[in-house]
């Protein structure tokens, strides 16, 4: 027996907290939260509109540049988010609106089946709620509702498929094996590739399961879990032949082969465990708050993990294997990390905690493991209430630092810099962006160092100057000229590196003379400000 959901009255409660946490951080304008990323989403969104499915207008890495067009099809990152994204536009949503609806409906679900994969796994009522908690005033959590971005529906995928894989297995050891549970989850963990590429990580972690259930000789579950594989990665193959069909390469960008050394990648999986449970430096100054919540979550899980090791050493084989649910969520969530080091020690991708905070709910849900076996072993009444009052105090203290974190004065997002520097005076009559639109016309190519923002901002097509840790090519003289002569650049715009620019070098030599104003004979300078050079093309291209 399962024990019983939550009352649906609760489980409202923290949807409407979630939603009083979001809508307090984005009035008055209600804008949800935009990055790099976010801009990339939103033009394959509104390319949609017009039938051109799965494109992007802002060509930032090599591989939407290769194509030699624009719109060029989008594979550096899955089309899936910006699809659901281009859908919801299509009801008449604004792009932005229709991103934040996107990401705020999948943290909403993700509540709901939160509550059931803690069912599913056996916990107890006071875990489901210490979870639930946690889950909800994480701030990234919450900035993940409010943004842009895909990091909320692919969490909320990858949890339901989570959840369908354990239902199918537990049906398989009460006698019933349910094929149909099986493929949902496999199809559900190969849609998640679609919306992060991390969904292959996710579909991997599957393969020691099997082998795990192997050595325990249960041909059943074995059987189950390959037909989750098998439904799975038959979606993720689709991806992969788009890809290869597009651009020639299954992964369908991030190609650059770097090598980061062992203390690095360290350092940057610290700073990410970090920032994900604590927020960003921000808050140094709660530094006594942090070594209190260190304590009582080391405290609390290595109390848990005693009494669960020493409750199992007497176990049965057969009670021993049909307790698996806790193990596939650890091997999964072990499984994506090692793989996410191997990228990030490999590729130009990074750790960070946007990219661990898909596992979140997987390790808050085994962390509840921890607190049901305890409280379960405690006989005294007074003992188990202090047990709880223990992961309560942890929760509160938990919302505080996340909370009032949440709730900082933000630095200003990359769309704000990038509007406010063209929003400066650039003549006595006009501002830099109104020059620009002038001389862009309404489908002009527009090419830039800050390439992705300043698209975004002019809702024109961009051509971005990438830095050299994202791009095989070097932005000399004669790339850039053959690039703007490539795609009939109309407007060449170099932000100049200031305090307020979210950059701090040019991605080549050329360019930083470029920012001083020295102009190569092929290029006419229309003008400067202290924020931007412009140039034209001159009748030498």
């Amino acid at each position: 027996m399962y024990p019983s959901r939550l009352p649906l009255a609760e489980r409202l409660f923290w949807c409407a907290i979630l939603i009083c946490i979001v809508a307090l951080k984005i009035q008055p304008s209600w804008q949800p939260f935009r990055s790099n990323d976010s801009f990339q989403y939103l033009s394959v969104a509104d390319n949609l509109q017009r039938g051109v499915i799965g494109s992007t207008s802002l060509l930032h890495f090599d591989v939407e540049r290769s194509h030699g067009k624009v719109p060029a099809p989008l594979t550096t990152f899955p089309i899936g988010y910006p699809v659901l994204v281009g859908v919801f536009e299509a009801s008449g949503f604004s792009g932005e609106t229709a991103g934040l609806l996107v990401s705020l409906l999948a943290t909403l679900g993700s509540i709901f089946v939160l509550d059931i994969l803690g069912r599913r796994v056996g916990l107890s009522t006071t875990a489901r709620r210490w979870v639930l908690a946690v889950f909800v005033v994480t701030s990234r959590t919450t900035r993940f509702a409010a943004a842009v971005m895909s990091e909320s529906a692919f969490t909320l995928v990858s949890l339901g498929a989570l959840v369908l894989l354990i239902s199918a297995l537990q049906s398989t050891a009460n006698g019933r094996p349910r094929a149909r549970l099986a493929i949902a989850a496999g199809l559900a963990f190969g849609l998640s590739y679609w919306l992060r590429y991390a969904g292959l990580f996710v579909l991997l972690g599957l393969l020691p399961v099997v082998a795990l259930f192997f050595a325990a000789r249960r041909r059943d579950f074995v059987r189950q879990v390959l037909i989750a594989i098998c439904a799975g990665g038959l979606i993720v193959i689709l991806g992969m032949i788009r890809n290869i069909i597009l651009v020639g390469t299954w992964r369908g960008g991030n190609t650059k082969e770097v090598h980061h050394p062992a203390l690095e990648i360290v350092r940057g999986f610290v700073i990410a465990i970090k920032n994900l449970m604590f927020g960003s430096s921000a808050m140094s100054d709660s530094i006594a708050l942090k070594v209190t919540l260190v304590l009582l979550l080391v405290v609390g899980c290595a109390a848990g993990v005693a009494v669960i090791l020493k409750s199992t050493r007497g176990a049965d084989r057969a009670s021993v294997q049909k307790d698996f649910a806790a193990a596939i969520l650890a091997i999964v969530a072990a499984t994506y990390v090692a793989c996410l080091t191997y990228v990030a020690r490999h590729t130009t991708i990074s750790f960070g905690a946007r990219y661990l905070y898909p596992m979140l709910p997987v390790v808050l849900v085994l962390t509840g493991v921890a607190i049901t076996g305890v409280e379960r072993r405690i006989a005294g009444t007074s003992a188990r209430w202090g047990w709880r009052g223990l992961w309560s105090g942890v929760a509160v203290l938990y919302a505080l630092l996340h909370v009032s974190q949440f709730f900082r004065e933000p630095s200003p997002s990359t769309y704000d810099v990038v509007a406010n520097r063209l929003d400066q005076p650039f003549t006595a009559e006009a501002t830099a962006r109104r020059v620009i639109l002038s001389l862009a016309g309404p489908d002009g190519v527009v090419m830039s160092n800050f390439g992705q923002a300043t698209g975004y901002v002019l809702r024109r097509p961009v051509l971005s100057l990438v830095e050299p840790e994202l791009s095989s090519v070097t932005w000399d003289e004669s790339n850039v000229r053959a690039a703007m002569k490539r795609f009939s650049v109309k407007v060449l715009v170099v932000h100049r590196i200031a305090s307020d620019a979210r950059i701090d070098a040019y991605p080549s030599p050329f360019v930083e003379r470029l920012a001083t104003g020295e102009v190569p004979s092929w290029l006419h300078k229309i003008g400067e400000s202290k924020a931007v050079v412009i140039y034209g093309p001159g009748e030498a291209l």
